[in-house]
């Protein structure tokens, strides 16, 4: 049923350019036309004469401009904010569970805390020219006034989230494939990881501009992970503290599979809306 769905709805979504390409080509029979004996009935001589002298390149131009159309339908498009609220409460969701199961693990194996934020970067770009850049589109934070190292989670259902975890800056910077930990775990496919503490750690911070680097000072660690949707690289999923890799225990094994747990689960919200990709599909 969810395939039948999704192909449904591709098939609504292609309706336009269907139309378009049954109009350009349509422009084949009506050049055709004008430029045989019949056009002289409509057409002044000088215009029938052109055409008919021209016909060749009227061929070449029609099939440029359709061959431009299809490669304006498939480049990639830009997250829309509609796309954005319309799944914000599944991810919030999403990253509430990621936010409880990192802090029962902590509380249990190591009985302190540190105060964390998730967060989701999809690509983006203004387009097609601009290189593609990564930006935060989804994030919950446990309330850093309540969420410490010294908190007893008694009841870990009631762990204190907020939304309003993430300053508008840090929220509108655009990270570059390669900059920072996030755009690292983009380019490599692999988990990275900053540390503002650890020499080897914060190697990935030292090349960022001056906007990355004023929202990167703010924080003293980070986990990325990529997303991973059919063999493709759809986003990165964050986590960072002001608190350092000590304390927030980014490097344990077991954090690394809670977070590419989740980095697979939130992959078919994430790519819903993204023309082309079947979220439904097992191959």
């Amino acid at each position: 049923m969810n395939n039948l769905l999704y192909f449904v709805k591709k098939a609504i979504r292609r309706m336009p350019n269907l139309m378009a390409g049954i109009i350009v080509f349509s422009g084949f029979v009506v050049l055709d036309y004008l430029a045989g004996p019949g056009g002289a009935n409509f057409l002044s001589k000088e215009a029938h004469t052109f055409l008919a002298n021209w016909k060749l390149g009227g061929y070449i131009f029609i099939i440029l401009v359709y061959v431009s159309q299809q490669l304006w339908r498939d480049l990639p498009k830009p997250v829309t904010l509609k796309e954005v609220e319309e799944i914000s409460p599944i991810m919030e969701q999403y990253l509430a569970a990621l936010l409880e199961d990192y802090y029962v693990y902590l509380m249990e194996n190591y009985e302190k805390i540190a105060p964390v934020r998730a967060n989701i970067m999809l690509k983006v770009r203004r387009h097609f020219f601009e290189e593609p850049r990564l930006k935060i589109m989804y994030s919950l934070c446990c309330d850093e006034d309540q969420c410490d190292e010294n908190i007893a989670l008694v009841d870990i259902d009631e762990i204190p989230v907020t939304k309003a975890c993430y300053s508008v800056e840090e929220r509108e910077v655009l990270w570059g494939i390669g900059d920072g930990a996030c755009g690292y775990a983009y380019k490599t496919g692999q988990i990275a990881f900053y540390d503002a503490h650890n020499k080897e750690l914060k190697t990935l911070a030292n090349r960022l501009t001056p906007q990355q680097q004023m929202v990167n000072n703010r924080i003293g660690s980070v986990v990325s992970v990529p997303i991973w949707l059919h063999g493709i690289i759809i986003g990165v999923l964050n986590i960072d503290s002001p608190r350092t890799m000590k304390e927030t225990k980014f490097k344990d094994p077991y954090v690394h599979k809670i977070l590419k747990g989740y980095a697979s689960s939130i992959a078919i919200p994430c790519a819903i809306f993204a023309d082309g990709v079947n979220p439904y599909s097992v191959t």
